[in-house]
């Protein structure tokens, strides 16, 4: 049995889609603090763990795992390219590390790489996307979530609907100074973004968060309205393609 821990929808439901392809067990936690719960209560055969969460983030989980005598493989993902990264997560306990987007042939390679490889059955081709390219690739997000019409419809329209709460939201947290909580929504539109193929809208988010993360208040001000705009683009083209597979559905 596998433990997810992920707190976003849709990278829970790409866990779920791919883990239930590869007939592979496993049970979700949503935070870091019921991760160690239910590792310790199931003794889970690997720990697929997101570092960037709330409550509890993956080091402190980890580290805690380790304190109490958990031993099985712990791979942290995340959608963060810093070269600090693997540091953090050496000094948790972690054992390897995944980065988001989560490509579902990557996300096997790596259970594969530490628990029984013959109980996974499916080739590499049948489970490798495609890359993302521009505003919006439906290419994209239909390889990655295995060609799922009825998930990738859902899950784009939640996604546009809470990436616009989160977006009117960061001016509110920016006037209250609460930069840290402003940096983590914008970190979670970008890891969804680029698994949503919306490219252009994901590197936009990375350089806000990096403005963020920095506090670099220029760079804040002139990255905000780039992603913005990238987000109109998204939602456009996301919208015109969700309305055509619904118009012809019927």
């Amino acid at each position: 049995m596998i433990l997810i821990v992920e707190d976003q929808v849709v990278f829970q439901e790409l866990y779920s889609l791919i883990l239930n392809k590869l007939e592979l067990p496993f049970i979700l936690a949503v935070d870091g603090r019921e991760a160690i719960e239910k590792t310790l209560k199931n003794d889970p055969a690997l720990v697929l763990m997101d570092i960037q969460m709330p409550i509890m983030n993956g080091y402190d989980a980890a580290a805690e795992l380790r304190k109490q005598g958990f031993d099985k493989p712990i791979i942290a993902v995340t959608a963060s390219d810093s070269l600090e990264e693997w540091d953090y997560c050496h000094k948790a306990g972690i054992d390897d590390l995944l980065r988001k987007p989560i490509k579902p042939a990557e996300l096997k390679n790596m259970i594969a790489k530490w628990i029984d490889a013959k109980t996974i059955t499916d080739t590499e081709e049948e489970m490798s996307p495609s890359v993302a390219d521009g505003i919006f690739d439906s290419a994209v997000i239909l390889d990655t979530f295995l060609n799922n019409e009825e998930m990738v419809l859902s899950l784009l329209s939640r996604f546009i609907e809470r990436t616009q709460d989160q977006l009117e939201k960061l001016p509110i947290l920016e006037n209250a100074g609460e930069w840290e909580s402003a940096r983590q929504i914008v970190h979670m539109i970008r890891g969804a973004a680029f698994t949503m193929g919306g490219s252009e809208l994901g590197m936009a988010a990375s350089r806000l968060e990096t403005a963020y993360k920095n506090l670099h208040m220029e760079e804040i001000m002139e990255a905000f309205y780039p992603m913005q705009e990238a987000f109109k683009h998204f939602k456009r083209e996301a919208e015109n393609f969700i309305n055509s597979r619904r118009k012809n559905a019927t």
